[in-house]
């Protein structure tokens, strides 16, 4: 007999709702020493009386300018890295040039390279530049990185769609930007 016949449906259920629950131990760990008065913090006792102390003391430092840099910063390396990665992908899929293969693996090995790598030149190169410690530098930073990525996850979804489509928007009389 199979497996369902030896053992009850349940009994999946349940595996399942324990495996979620381990997972999710550490985020429910988290949000209840959050919720802990500061004094309580390293209780180990679960009885405590709930306080939203620490998140208005989080809110009146210098939290809420770190997060807007952080949302400027990473938002414009995003829309940047769409902007520049989505077409870079739209080319290497459907271009015919001798050098596609050289570009992929160049982007490949940058995606591969460890960011540590990549510290000492940008730090030379921002401080040449006068751009450490800048929005614009951390833009930089972010798009360095987020590239690649976007490049070798948009290149497939690229390939995947038949050319015959293309060929089709051409004979309605559409140009290459818009059959892209």
């Amino acid at each position: 007999p199979g497996w369902r016949q030896r053992h009850p449906l349940w009994l999946g259920d349940l595996a399942t709702l324990v495996l979620v629950l381990l997972v999710l131990f550490p985020f429910f760990w988290l949000i209840q020493v959050s919720l802990r008065p500061k004094e309580d913090m390293f209780s180990t006792s679960l009885l405590f009386t709930p306080t939203l102390e620490n998140y208005l003391a989080l809110w009146k430092g210098n939290f809420p300018f770190s997060f807007v840099n952080s949302m400027v910063s990473s938002t414009a390396a995003t829309v940047l890295a769409m902007l520049l990665g989505v077409p870079a992908a739209y080319a290497l899929s459907r271009g015919r040039f001798r050098s596609k293969g050289q570009i992929g693996l160049w982007i490949l090995i940058t995606r591969m390279a460890p960011p540590v790598a990549f510290t000492i030149p940008l730090f030379i190169s921002f401080r040449w530049l006068e751009l450490h410690d800048t929005r614009m530098g951390l833009v930089i930073v972010y798009l360095t990185f987020s590239l690649a990525l976007v490049i070798w996850m948009m290149k497939p979804f690229f390939d995947a769609i038949p050319r015959e489509l293309e060929e089709a928007a051409a004979i309605d009389g559409c140009t290459t930007w818009q059959t892209f």
